[in-house]
């Protein structure tokens, strides 16, 4: 699955058996690859946080801070880390006018 090769074949495989574990070792080869976009996916599809960190750091050069909406609106499910709200905020922020009310109700809501 680390093989670039076989990225295509392990993605197919992943979507075949649906298993979270499955995914959770496509989205750290992704990463490995530096294939972000499709690393936050297969992570989003494993409900699989632990990797959230190197997903950060990652992003810096990567993608629109907006991208990692939805994958750290998932690790918060399972993860209270200061850093994923920190990001979370940051995000929204750079969001603009799409995230505006969110941004809004999670600084207000306790966490």
């Amino acid at each position: 699955m680390y093989n670039l090769n076989n990225i295509k074949q392990a993605t197919e495989y992943a979507e075949k058996i649906n298993q979270p574990g499955v995914y959770s070792e496509l989205g750290k080869a992704q990463l490995d690859h530096q294939n972000l976009q499709a690393a936050l996916e297969a992570f989003i599809s494993a409900q699989d946080p632990s990797m959230f960190e190197r997903v950060i750091t990652l992003n810096q050069s990567l993608l629109e801070k907006q991208d990692l909406v939805p994958y750290l609106l998932m690790a918060r499910k399972t993860l209270k880390d200061r850093k994923v709200d920190n990001e979370l905020i940051y995000a929204y922020a750079k969001g603009g006018e799409k995230y505006l009310s969110a941004l809004e109700s999670f600084v207000s809501d306790p966490n």
